[in-house]
């Protein structure tokens, strides 16, 4: 029981890391990462009770990471 409950964990962990991580390169892509980071902190201080892959979706489309990310790219 013990075992499958920190599989399910991990699994969540690394779910959250991974989007974590595509945010950044594709920020990094758009060339976006500082005002990415920058909203990161201030979602942070002012919700401390979202997890950390929520912060960063949600700063992700603050500064409409994926939009501009698709615009460098056409």
């Amino acid at each position: 029981m013990i075992e499958s409950g920190t599989s399910q964990l991990r699994s969540e962990h690394q779910r959250s890391v991974g989007t974590i991580v595509d945010i950044l390169l594709a920020a990094k892509k758009a060339k976006i990462r500082g005002a990415l980071l920058r909203q990161v902190l201030k979602i942070s201080q002012e919700a401390p009770h979202l997890t950390p892959g929520t912060v960063f979706q949600i700063a992700a489309d603050i500064v409409k990471v994926d939009e501009l990310c698709n615009i460098k790219e056409q």
